[in-house]
């Protein structure tokens, strides 16, 4: 018994990405989930750059000087090793002169 011909149209690797072939299908749509994903990514950080947001209110000079204050005590409590390239003495001091304009400041 002899095999019967095949009637199939000849297959280029060409109809494996021109969307003629299940495979190609695929690829096409794997491409339009990502431009669908990519719109909607653009979509959203447009939204949210159009909008201003707060962080935090505005604080007061007192305010300012408690965390300038904390900021030391902390860096002498728990960073002494950043005293290498500067002294503790001068560090005071920029802290302290940095304390004192704090109202004029903007």
């Amino acid at each position: 018994m002899r095999p019967e011909p095949c009637t199939a149209a000849p297959m280029s690797i060409h109809g494996l990405f021109d969307g003629s072939t299940p495979m190609g299908a695929f690829r096409h749509s794997q491409k339009s989930i990502k431009r669908g994903l990519l719109k909607n990514i653009l979509v959203l950080l447009t939204v949210l750059l159009c909008f201003p947001v707060s962080a935090q209110e505005n604080l007061t000079a007192s305010q300012w000087r408690e965390d300038l204050r904390f900021l030391q005590n902390t860096v002498h409590e728990d960073y002494p090793f950043l005293f290498v390239k500067t002294t503790e003495e001068i560090f005071d001091a920029e802290v302290e002169r940095l304390y004192r304009n704090i109202p004029d400041l903007e």
